[in-house]
């Protein structure tokens, strides 16, 4: 499957990355925030924030991580 990451805010250091993820494993994407706390953190799948359940855990942090991902993951992903 296939996931983009990118982070759309200036406070916000992620590049762009296109991954390649087989079925049922675990996918992690990364950003880091500099400026004055507090710094907040949303992710975003196709531009749509994302809440913690299901697969997606770390939804409001730096890492997004998607457990035992499928078909319906391949997407676009952004911290925001």
């Amino acid at each position: 499957y296939g996931f983009t990451e990118s982070s759309e805010r200036h406070e916000h250091s992620a590049s762009a990355d296109s991954r390649q993820y087989l079925p049922g494993t675990t996918v992690q994407f990364t950003t880091s925030a500099t400026g004055d706390a507090p710094i907040s953190y949303q992710w975003q799948k196709n531009q749509v924030n994302l809440a913690n359940g299901g697969h997606y855990s770390g939804c409001t942090t730096a890492t997004l991580t998607i457990s035992n991902c499928d078909s319906s993951d391949a997407a676009s992903y952004r911290c925001g």
